[in-house]
Order: structure tokens, then C-alpha cells, then sequence
């Protein structure tokens, strides 16, 4: 009877072992260890599932490092990794957190891009202690070979379950399966990056859009303000305006979101922006809910040609008797387009 019972042990004790050794790590830098610009490494999106302010947080679970989750109190915020290609299979996640709420879950990526609301399969909401580390765990089922980012969401404000949006800091996370696995590797993101001389046209920051690649980096776009829609002075100190190629509002019109002054300057004054300015706007390009924009923390590169926020109110004016300067110092003639200096002064040539 002894000896039966050592052998089911030994073999129940083998069965777990091998469960065990069969499962799969799937993801590098789980602990956020390893970080670049401002991110951990893998944990960016090249399609829109990436969607919070992220920040290296030294309250580490172990290691030295783990990710801080910024919350916001009227957006859902993601926390994304990189896109995996998957086999069929189970999958298991597992992180430990801090703060108020997370929701663990995926997103599906075809062509580069998330299928609206429809792309994101999430699992239950878990309530976080803000100051101990909770386990969160998920498992989900692909039915055939998937692209996805693995993603967490830190929640909106919810006012009908008493719920207020907070931070969340996140360590060890790990993606693990025992049937599963990488399928094959997923193609490098588009590399949409420009310079203010390359600036895409707004007919090209659509076609963008549209295809839904690269859409993590930030761009710089040229157009005509056709329409204002707020410039907040007191609080925020930003701007939310439309810009075209022809400065008018027909045809198509991208919406520079919430978008700073020159060089991330405040914008103090109402009149900082006036229709039909020609800007370049440097910020990342966005699909929200259908409406193409310009994602918030975007900024002026330059209005009118200036590029400094210093120059304001320029004067159109012609003075054919004085010699006119750019400013870098050359001297250019009246066919130059731009800000020249003439008797001290600046002005703009059209």
C-alpha cells in the first residue's frame, strides 16, 4: 500500500513538474527593467492600443524598476505591449499592481491597426490596494494564429459605482502557455517619422490614418487653421483648432487636439491663433471614435513661418527702400517668402 502511494505521488509530482516545464515565457522585459525615451522597452504599441502616459516607477516589486499608469478621469487608459504574433492556444497572464482598478485583456491587430471597440477582449475589472501589491491574472483562448497586444486598462472615473480615476504602478508581468506560442515573427511597425522641411499635407496625415501603421510616432503635419474651436487660457493652456490644405472647412479637416503653443509654450492669449494661419503641427496622428486628429500633447512647430514663440503680432508690410534681412542674417530679395528684418524690425513677406 506504501509503495502505491510513493508512486502516485511520484507520479502525480511528475505530472506538475512537467505542466511546469511545458509552460512558455512569452515576453521580454516584463519587469520593466529595460527602459528608452521614456518607455520600457516593448511596452509600445505601433497601432493605437497604446494609449497612456507612462513613467518609470522606482516602487519596484523586485528589481529596480516597475511602470507607472497614469489615470485619467474621462478616458480609459491602456498600457500596451508590442504586437505578438500567437499561435492557437490558452494563455495565461499575470502582473502584480498598485492603485485602484485594472482590467486585463487584448487586442486584436489586423492590417496594423485595432478593430475599434471591437479588437479589445477584456477580462474582469480587479480592485488594487494602493499601498500592498495584488496579484492580477487572466486567461484567454485564441482560436486561430493571432496578431495582438496584450494590454491593461486603467479605468475612466465612474461615478455610478463611486469609482475616481488613479495612477497604477505594474511589475512582473508575465504571458505564459502550455499549447501555445509565438507564430512566426510579426513584420517591424512603419516608419511614418518626417522633419518640419518633409511636413505631410492634411490629405496625407488622412491616408495615414487610414492605414493605421506607425501611428505611435509623432509627425509633423502642414496645414491652414479653417476653424477654432477653443483656445483655454486659464487652466490648460491649450488649443483645440482645425486645420486644412486650404484653410477653408470644406473637404478634409484634421483636428489638432488640446495642442500647446510654439515650441510646448502656454497659449495666453486668444489671439495667438487666427484663422487661416499656415502651422506645423508635431504631434501623433489618431483615429478617435471615427474623428482623425492630432492627439493631445501635440505643439506648434511653427506659424506663419515663425518658430519662435517670441515673435508675435508680425506686421504685414512692404518697403521697397530698405535692405531686407531673413533671419539667419542673409540678405534676401522682395521675391523671398517669409519673416525678413528691415530697419530693425520684422516683418512678414506673402
Amino acid at each position: 500500500m506504501n509503495k502505491i502511494l510513493r508512486l502516485s505521488f511520484i507520479a502525480v509530482m511528475a505530472l506538475v513538474c512537467g505542466t511546469m516545464s511545458a509552460q512558455t515565457e512569452l515576453l521580454e522585459n516584463g519587469g520593466f527593467e529595460t527602459w528608452k525615451d521614456g518607455v520600457a522597452t516593448n511596452w509600445q504599441s505601433s497601432n493605437s492600443a497604446s494609449s497612456a502616459k507612462v513613467s518609470q516607477s522606482t516602487d519596484a516589486r523586485t528589481g529596480e524598476f516597475a511602470v507607472l499608469v497614469k489615470g485619467e478621469t474621462k478616458y480609459n487608459k491602456r498600457l500596451a505591449y508590442k504586437e505578438l504574433g500567437l499561435k492557437a492556444g490558452t494563455y495565461k497572464m499575470s502582473f502584480y499592481a498598485k492603485g485602484g482598478q485594472v482590467r486585463p485583456g487584448y487586442a486584436i491587430s489586423v492590417n496594423g491597426s485595432i478593430d475599434g471597440q471591437n479588437g479589445y477582449k477584456y477580462g474582469n475589472y480587479a480592485a488594487l490596494s494602493a499601498t500592498e501589491w495584488t496579484l492580477v491574472e487572466h486567461e484567454f483562448t485564441l482560436e486561430a494564429p493571432t496578431t495582438v497586444n496584450i494590454v491593461v486598462m486603467n479605468p475612466k472615473d465612474n461615478k455610478n459605482k463611486g469609482y475616481k480615476a488613479t495612477d497604477a504602478i505594474i511589475d512582473d508581468f508575465s504571458l505564459t502557455t502550455t499549447d501555445g506560442g509565438i507564430d512566426g515573427t510579426v513584420a517591424p511597425p512603419a516608419d511614418i517619422t518626417n522633419t518640419p522641411e518633409t511636413a505631410y499635407t492634411v490629405a496625407k496625415a488622412f491616408e495615414l490614418i487610414e492605414a493605421g501603421e506607425g501611428l505611435n510616432a509623432k509627425v509633423y503635419v502642414k496645414g491652414k487653421i479653417s476653424a477654432i474651436t477653443e483656445v483655454e487660457t486659464t487652466k490648460f493652456f491649450n488649443a483645440t483648432y482645425n486645420i486644412s490644405d486650404n484653410g477653408t472647412t470644406e473637404g478634409q479637416q484634421l483636428m489638432v487636439f488640446h495642442g500647446k503653443y510654439i515650441g510646448g509654450a502656454k497659449f495666453e492669449s486668444k489671439d495667438q491663433i487666427n484663422i487661416g494661419d499656415e502651422v506645423i503641427v508635431y504631434g501623433q496622428l489618431v483615429n478617435f471614435n471615427g474623428k482623425y486628429e492630432i492627439n493631445s500633447n501635440n505643439q506648434i512647430y511653427s506659424i506663419n513661418g515663425a518658430t519662435s514663440a517670441g515673435v508675435k503680432n508680425i506686421t504685414v508690410e512692404q518697403n521697397v527702400d530698405a535692405p531686407a534681412y531673413n533671419l539667419a542674417g542673409q540678405r534676401v530679395n522682395d521675391a523671398y517668402k517669409g519673416i525678413v528684418v528691415k530697419n530693425g524690425k520684422k516683418y512678414l513677406n506673402k
